[in-house]
């Protein structure tokens, strides 16, 4: 695990340590905390994403929010394309 609270390039600073071969990666499971709010603490998120495009988050709520932090980051799956251009 690496901590980007106080390195934005915390995980990439583990995985130069690490000396691994070059490496194509294919999924990721990611975990989402959000801050407590007057409604409670909210449970974390987890998910996985996988190349090339599916992503196992719904549409609404904190599955929203978190889809919308991935579209910023550039991660974000794009819509799935239908054989004759359309997007689903």
């Amino acid at each position: 695990e690496a901590d980007p609270t106080t390195n934005p390039k915390a995980v990439y600073d583990l995985m130069d340590s690490l000396n691994l071969p070059p490496f194509h990666v294919t999924q990721a499971e990611i975990r989402v905390n959000f801050a407590s709010t007057h409604q409670g603490t909210p449970r974390p998120r987890t998910f996985r994403i996988s190349y090339p495009n599916w992503c196992a988050l719904h549409h609404e709520g904190h599955d929203l929010l978190i889809r919308q932090m991935l579209m910023r980051s550039g991660i974000e799956p794009m819509p799935a394309i239908m054989p004759d251009d359309r997007t689903v």
